[in-house]
């Protein structure tokens, strides 16, 4: 990426569990999922071997990790949606579109 180019829009909310619940149902049906990750724990690595989407979310909203990032497609463009578990039982979602071919 070169100084002048603009940086992709970035978006930050905070969610309950029920509007993340509902926002991974949407994904799942209406994109084309690419990869996801969880994090366990403060100090632990992403795993990128955690079997299903659909059981990473439960994990999620399980409170049994911290984190969830998916990569998706959606109308053509690739999307990365990363999940923070919030101490009072809320989420982060920070969205970014990700612009490939961009030097």
């Amino acid at each position: 990426m070169t100084d002048d180019a603009p940086l992709p829009p970035l978006q930050d909310v905070v969610l309950g569990a029920d509007d993340v619940a509902a926002l991974l149902d949407d994904v799942a049906r209406g994109t084309t999922v690419l990869g996801h990750a969880t994090k366990g724990g403060a100090r632990d690595r992403a795993d990128l071997a955690d079997g299903s989407f659909d059981a990473a979310g439960a994990r999620l909203l399980a409170g049994e990790v911290l984190g969830l990032q998916i990569r998706y497609l959606h109308d053509g463009r690739e999307w990365w949606d990363t999940f923070i578990a919030l101490p009072d039982g809320g989420f982060r979602l920070v969205r970014i579109e990700q612009r490939h071919g961009v030097t």
